[in-house]
């Protein structure tokens, strides 16, 4: 009976012990997960301020855009107002004289084609044309503000991409 009770003390104690190592382990896994919940919350709230600021410099960024977008017409009605009254004001002769091979070749950049042939339309590369210094200014003007309004688009453009590929 001696045997039996030391048996079932032994066999109560290795019990014991196991479920106190099990116990134990247990403990620690819980507390490793624990602490990899709190530093997986810890960077969600840091992606979320992050998130946060880079939304708020985004409209930051959009209104100052709009503003330069803004200054920029008023700068380019201003110049055109100018550089009128400016040639108006100094020219002797409200004409000039520019060979025509030079206009059509001047049309033809403007609007990104061939030059036409002037052997064919009857017109002589030795003759002038007759424009206005102002109408003249006024379509470079034009065209110089389309040209920067372009630069705006492709600015805008690149911004948008960035931010879809950061997004992304």
């Amino acid at each position: 009976m001696r045997t039996l009770i030391t048996i079932s003390a032994m066999a109560l104690a290795f019990a014991s012990g196991w479920s106190y190592r099990n116990n134990s382990a247990e403990l620690e896994i819980n507390d490793m997960q624990l602490s990899q919940l709190r530093a997986l919350n810890s960077a969600l709230v840091t992606m979320v301020s992050i998130e946060t600021k880079r939304k708020a410099a985004l409209a930051e960024n959009d209104k100052l855009f709009a503003q330069l977008k803004t200054e920029q017409a008023r700068k380019n009605k201003t110049i055109t107002k100018q550089v009128i009254r400016y040639v108006e004001k100094n020219s002797h002769s409200d004409t000039c004289q520019l060979p025509n091979k030079w206009v059509q070749l001047h049309d033809a950049a403007a609007t990104n084609s061939m030059p036409t042939n002037t052997g064919t339309t009857g017109v002589s590369d030795d003759t002038t044309a007759r424009l206005t210094a102002t109408g003249a200014l006024e379509t470079i003007t034009d065209n110089y503000q389309s040209c920067n309004d372009i630069r705006i688009q492709l600015l805008e453009l690149q911004a948008w991409a960035s931010e879809i590929i950061y997004e992304h």
